[in-house]
Order: C-alpha cells, then structure tokens, then sequence
C-alpha cells in the first residue's frame, strides 16, 4: 500500500505516508472479512452437508 501511495502521491514525511495509508489499510481487511470470508464460512456449513451426504452414498 505505502509504495502505491509513494508512486502516486510522493508524499513529504514518513509521517504523512503513514497517515495515508492506516485508513486503506484497516479498509481492506474489512472488506476482506465481508466480502469473501465470511461468505466462505457460510458455504462451508452447505459442503459440509454435501460431503457427508456424498459419502454415505459410497
């Protein structure tokens, strides 16, 4: 994230970088989280219904 915003932006200060890139930074794991995560942990129940029914077919 910090070389995105040192490439586009060049900022003066270490301090500045940091402070541009903290609220990016906590964003995105949030969005993860939302977005892809928890949705995988919703389908996990349904194929996990699915693999026992498939093995007690077998």
């Amino acid at each position: 994230m910090q070389q995105m915003l040192v490439a586009l932006h060049h900022p003066a200060s270490p301090l500045l970088l940091a402070a541009m890139a903290l609220p990016v930074t906590l964003v995105l794991p949030i969005l993860s989280w939302h977005l892809v995560e928890q949705l995988g942990l919703a389908q996990r129940q349904v194929l996990g219904r699915w693999a026992q029914g498939a093995c007690a077919n077998t």
